[in-house]
């Protein structure tokens, strides 16, 4: 039987990635179950293992040795070739070891790791975004952000088997920024986490005594999510509609005092509320209770958001970025984020009225964990025939 492999480096603390490699588990779990592989799971985090333990898999927490960041730190200054990388890691790095050691027919990477190309393995790697690439944001490219992503994004197409990404426009991009076959390139398009599936409720409004309407923006404090103009659509729908407001969720960092200083200087304290970061369980009844979700973010190429608003029935305003269109068709209102007027156009339209299109029912489905494992699971097969 084929023996597939999946290695976790990141937190599991949230987050698209952290959603994404869950799946990937919850998909080779199944393949187990059904008799047509074996797995097994290599972590260097230990949080992971409230998620899996408990699910008998067979699973393998590889520590990760300050002696050896600093090697992987020299071989990156040197920048030796990483055929040579490849050659001697097995005999330096735990991780290798250990992958060497469990002989498996495929390895898969869900959170862009670099560790694949690494070690002399077969593996699928993955590629979420290249926004880097596309967009000039600081958090992007500074302090050698840059080229640190395009080291780690061309080695993954240059030794994987397969790269997977979000979207056709996706798979555009990597083509069009690395030297890579488009047979090399499958879509996996994202679903809706289990956190949405399996909604509990949740008295959010009485917790952090939210008024009894409101617009809905989850994003954590960065430049590309686009906050300031989105403030300045709620000042100017103010004008007209003094009870207009709306709630940002995110950790207290980035450009999160930033963020607020400016609301307090425009004296908008009633009409955005900060409720920091808000925990998994919350995030239905968030959705639930509000009135829509705005998605203002200026990257992509495609976001989980309005998947998550739409599978709750909840109507959305989406920025029309990338492989919006692609991604939810004719079931939200698009609007251009870098355009003040345009935002509020939308905030209104959605304020006045929840109607929910009645396309977004095939986004659901479109969506749905049974179709994202149903097309991970023959893309797994078909690489370890």
């Amino acid at each position: 039987m084929k023996k597939v492999g999946i290695f976790l480096d990141m937190f599991p603390s949230g987050g698209g990635a952290f959603q994404y490699s869950q799946l990937v588990i919850e998909t080779c779990e199944d393949l187990v179950r059904s008799g047509k592989i074996e797995c097994v799971i290599l972590y260097t985090r230990i949080e992971w293992e409230r998620y899996f333990f408990k699910k008998g898999d067979k699973c393998i927490y590889v520590k990760n040795f300050l002696i050896e960041d600093l090697v992987r730190r020299i071989f990156f200054k040197l920048k030796l070739p990483v055929a040579i990388w490849r050659k001697l890691s097995k005999y330096i790095f735990s991780y290798s070891r250990e992958m060497n050691k469990q002989n498996c027919d495929l390895w898969i990477f869900p959170a862009q790791d670099r560790w694949g190309y690494e070690s002399e393995v077969k593996f699928i790697g993955t590629i979420h975004d290249l926004m880097h690439r596309y967009e000039k944001f600081p958090e992007l490219i500074d302090n050698g952000q840059g080229r640190a992503r395009d080291i780690l994004y061309s080695n993954i197409c240059k030794y994987s088997s397969l790269v997977l990404v979000d979207s056709e426009m996706g798979k555009k991009h990597v083509l069009e920024c690395y030297n890579v076959k488009g047979s090399k390139v499958k879509v996996q398009m994202f679903s809706v986490p289990d956190y949405i599936l399996e909604e509990k409720f949740v008295d959010v409004k009485g917790k952090y005594s939210l008024p009894e309407k409101y617009l809905f923006y989850p994003a954590q404090f960065w430049a590309h999510k686009n906050h300031k103009n989105l403030i300045d659509a709620i000042l100017k729908v103010k004008q007209q509609n003094k009870e207009i407001c709306i709630v940002f969720s995110g950790s207290k960092e980035k450009e999160y005092y930033k963020i607020q200083d400016y609301v307090f200087r425009h004296k908008l304290e009633e009409n955005v509320i900060f409720v920091g970061y808000i925990q998994d369980e919350e995030m239905a009844s968030m959705y639930r209770v509000s009135c829509g979700l705005v998605m203002a973010s200026f990257c992509g190429p495609t976001n989980i958001p309005p998947l998550e608003s739409l599978y709750l029935k909840v109507p959305c305003a989406v920025a029309d970025v990338y492989a919006a269109r692609e991604q939810l068709g004719d079931s939200v209102l698009y609007f251009d984020p870098s355009c003040v007027e345009s935002i509020s156009v939308s905030i209104q339209r959605l304020w006045n009225s929840r109607e929910l299109p009645s396309s977004a029912g095939e986004i659901r489905n479109k969506y749905s964990k049974a179709n994202f494992k149903e097309s991970l699971s023959h893309i797994v097969l078909d690489c370890i025939v």
